[in-house]
């Protein structure tokens, strides 16, 4: 039978460690790559009307909303060295934190009851 110390190297501790920091590198490389493409992106269809934008996502296989949002982060940050938190971010959190506006403004619609004048979405 085989016992913990012949399975797991005696330099164990050093391997996790190093593992760990790689995949640390490796995780912010490509959150960070990912910000830089879509901001490339965005830089790229800047000038396009919604329905062109709409378009391209279309034959990108792509949702229009990323395209738009890649768009807007662009004409937000023109430069990403004016995100506020720089390189320590990700597409998620700019997306949700930085761009809390919408892509397109959706118009609510009210009906009411003309007795208790109580109201509910269309």
């Amino acid at each position: 039978m085989l016992s913990k110390d012949s399975i797991i190297p005696q330099n164990y501790n050093t391997l996790l460690e190093e593992c760990r920091e790689i995949i640390t590198e490796y995780e912010f490389t490509s959150r960070w790559s990912l910000v830089e493409g879509y901001h490339t992106i965005g830089e790229k269809i800047s000038k396009l009307e919604t329905s062109r934008v709409t378009q391209l996502a279309k034959d990108l296989r792509k949702e229009p909303r990323l395209l738009q949002r890649c768009k807007q982060f662009y004409k937000k940050y023109p430069t990403l060295d004016m995100l506020p938190e720089g390189k320590n971010t990700s597409w998620h959190q700019i997306v949700n934190k930085y761009l809390p506006e919408t892509v397109t403004e959706k118009t609510i619609h009210y009906i009411e009851c003309p007795k208790c004048h109580y109201k509910w979405e269309k």
